[in-house]
């Protein structure tokens, strides 16, 4: 193929939740990239049960 010397495939090798913030977590890849990701809507809402599961 042409292009195979710009192909690399990136794996996920650790996915770790924040100690603090429940809404956040990091992903390291195989490249040695890490993300800490936060969705954009979660407010702070993950790891809370819903009002009235109680």
């Amino acid at each position: 193929m042409c292009c195979d010397r710009y192909y690399s495939r990136v794996n996920p090798l650790v996915i770790a939740a924040h100690p603090l913030e429940s809404n956040q977590f990091g992903v390291v890849l195989s490249n040695g990239h890490v993300y800490v990701v936060e969705p954009s809507e979660s407010e702070g809402k993950w790891g809370t049960l819903p009002p009235g599961s109680t």
